[in-house]
Formats: C-alpha cells, sequence, structure tokens
C-alpha cells in the first residue's frame, strides 16, 4: 500500500533487485561437490569468492547509508525492518507519522508500525544501551500513544458532524 505511486515504487523495486542480485550472487558462489577440480581452480575459486564476499557486504552498507541520507529517509524503514535494526526504523516510523498531516488513516498506521517496531526491538534485545534506550523508548511509545488517542478523537468528531 504504501509503495503505490511514484518514488515510492521505484525505491521498492530498486530493494527488490538489489535482494535477487544478491541472492544470485550467493547461490553462484555455493557449489555443490563434484569431482576434485584440479589444484590451479581451487585456488582461482577461492580467489574469486574472497572477492566476492567482501563487495556483498559493501553493497549492503551502501544501501543502508543511502537509504539513512535525508531526502531518502523515508524510504528507509522497509529495508530496516527486513534486515531487524527496529530501533531505527520505529525512530523513522514516528517521524514519518508526525510529518503526515494529509491523511489520519496513513498517519494512524505509522504510528502503530512505530509502536510495534518499538515493542520488537525491546523484545528482539536490539537496544543498544539498556538504560538510556529503555527510557527513551518508554517515552516515545507514551507520545506514539498519546498521539493515536488524538486520532482516534478527531475521526470520532469527523463522524459526530
Amino acid at each position: 500500500w504504501y509503495f503505490a505511486c511514484g518514488e515510492h515504487a521505484r525505491v521498492q523495486s530498486l530493494l527488490s533487485l538489489l535482494e535477487k542480485n544478491q541472492c544470485k550472487s550467493e547461490g553462484e558462489s555455493v557449489r555443490p561437490p563434484e569431482v576434485r577440480p584440479p589444484l590451479t581452480t581451487v585456488v582461482k575459486d577461492t580467489i574469486q569468492a574472497k572477492k566476492i564476499v567482501p563487495v556483498v557486504s559493501s553493497s549492503v552498507d551502501a544501501l543502508s547509508r543511502f537509504l539513512l541520507r535525508g531526502d531518502t529517509r523515508d524510504h528507509a524503514w522497509p529495508h530496516l525492518l527486513a534486515t531487524r535494526q527496529y530501533s531505527k526504523a520505529a525512530d523513522i516510523l514516528l517521524e514519518e507519522g508526525c510529518k503526515e498531516i494529509r491523511f489520519l488513516g496513513r498517519r494512524k498506521l505509522l504510528f502503530s508500525l512505530a509502536k510495534l517496531a518499538y515493542l520488537i526491538s525491546d523484545a528482539d534485545g536490539s537496544l543498544e544501551s539498556p538504560l538510556g534506550s529503555r527510557s527513551r523508548r518508554d517515552s516515545a511509545l507514551t507520545i506514539i500513544e498519546l498521539l493515536l488517542e488524538c486520532i482516534h478523537m478527531q475521526v470520532g468528531h469527523r463522524y459526530s458532524r
């Protein structure tokens, strides 16, 4: 639903293409055991495998760096959720929910996703510093709950007219 139009669709297609390429390159680097190849090809394959592994990890890092830039930051949360970086995704979802002013349903959904991501980050244990992150997470959850109540009141006010 989120990537239904424009830039969002392009970012989603680029992310899926990158994942397909990574799966394809991982599949090519793994070779089933067969007849023993000559020693020179084993050395060449080992050198090629060492070259392939850093390229994949640097492409993921490059993708993360690209998505966390200022102009593409709002597209980063699906990637962060897929890579299990829940606390960063929750921060971005909360920020996007606060910026959304046109559609109450979309705003409510972004806040709900942020709340779930904060709760998952706590259950997953992906909080970096337990004391600071927990108090920050609790205050963010309180803010999200208040914002969701405001949305509920706005929706109720619209239908009571």
